[in-house]
């Protein structure tokens, strides 16, 4: 039998880590698994990505993505 995930548990888990996330500098890359520094690349003038992900099914953030500046151009 096909069981769907906890949904609210998952919203929760998302706001958390957003809240979190807003003092937090320093981020492990979804793409590569390399750490990055967002103040780094600001004074180096470099492109990261932080975005967040939603379902279609619910409303709010599900969860977020890291992507440091080297995988960053390959998107």
């Amino acid at each position: 039998m096909f069981c769907l995930p906890n949904i609210r548990r998952m919203s929760e888990q998302a706001e958390k880590a957003r809240k979190a996330n807003r003092r937090r500098r320093s981020f492990a890359c979804d793409g590569c698994g390399e750490r990055f520094n967002i103040d780094d690349c600001r004074r180096k003038n470099q492109l990261y990505f932080i975005e967040e992900w939603h379902d279609s099914l619910s409303a709010g953030i599900k969860g977020i993505l890291y992507f440091c500046p080297r995988c960053t151009q390959t998107i």
